[in-house]
């Protein structure tokens, strides 16, 4: 117990450090415009607080789903008075259930907001961020998780893209992904098809591995093949099995997706993974600072 609390202490004190790099540059400087006196006791009394904080959480939600493929639910602190009709509140909070981004699964996620203002303006239909919107989180991955994320139509592209011909013969061609989890390591096997190279029988490639981020994305780490000639052997091809890796997820900007998701963290603990990161959604309103 003690070990679990030193390693989760340790892993919450780096989460800490490295949230505070994007909270001081994306975030607004300080907050504008926030009303109170009078007009905030009038909405308090008349509940038009409790009702836009409501139509504002509802509308966040939309719009992370927009951005990131699944429910949350939000709550949002507000600075009270009419600030929220503006748009305008302190923070934010999400949870959301069993959710997929990029085609990982989550068992959980909860994120808050790291900016001490935010401001979002509600036209014609569709939410605007007036300023950008950081959010942390930290996720949970479980094996069934993992079991579920090989079966997705994502992972299927990626062995497909593995796949090598040559003139219509088949060099090389993964098959049979399996992954669990097992005294904090990940556990994965596959089967190599090379009839070119090793005959028409697929020979099986198993391995353990630890988990590490690089350049905000989850890598293997410690790949250990149960043989140290198998291991130095190997080495070559750890490219190749990091792209077998479900755990690579990372929001890519496109048309229509005004978000960044980057993994900070990642440990292994009483066989779940826990991950942490930030997602940047851009500020999109035509008139900043409005």
């Amino acid at each position: 117990m003690k070990k679990l609390l030193i390693t989760l202490g340790t892993f919450l004190l780096l989460t800490q450090a490295a949230f505070s790099t994007e909270a001081q540059y994306y975030c607004a400087k300080e907050p504008y415009d926030i009303s109170g006196g009078l007009g905030g006791l009038l909405t308090s009394a008349s509940g038009i607080n409790f009702i836009s904080t409501k139509v504002v959480e509802h509308s966040v939600s939309n719009a992370l789903k927009k951005e990131l493929g699944s429910n949350f639910k939000v709550k949002i602190e507000t600075f009270g008075g009419t600030n929220l009709l503006n748009g305008k509140f302190k923070s934010l909070t999400a949870k959301s259930n069993d959710l997929k981004l990029n085609g990982l699964y989550f068992s959980s996620m909860d994120a808050e907001t790291l900016c001490g203002f935010n401001h979002v303006k509600y036209e014609e239909g569709k939410l605007y961020f007036v300023e950008n919107m950081v959010i942390k989180y930290q996720g949970k991955i479980t094996e069934a998780d993992l079991q579920k994320t090989i079966l997705t139509s994502e992972y299927a592209k990626i062995l497909d893209n593995m796949t090598i011909r040559t003139g219509g013969n088949l060099i090389m061609q993964v098959l049979n992904t399996q992954v669990k989890i097992e005294n904090n390591k990940i556990v994965m096997s596959y089967d190599i098809l090379s009839p070119t190279f090793m005959g028409t029988v697929p020979k099986t490639i198993k391995f353990k591995a630890g988990l590490d981020v690089e350049d905000g994305k989850i890598k293997f780490d410690n790949i250990d093949f149960g043989n140290p000639i198998t291991n130095m052997a190997m080495k070559s091809a750890l490219p190749m099995i990091n792209k077998l890796n479900p755990l690579v997820y990372q929001i890519k900007n496109k048309k229509g997706n005004n978000s960044l998701v980057t993994v900070k963290n990642v440990k292994i603990v009483n066989n779940e993974i826990l991950t942490d990161g930030v997602i940047i959604i851009f500020k999109n309103y035509k008139n900043y600072g409005v």
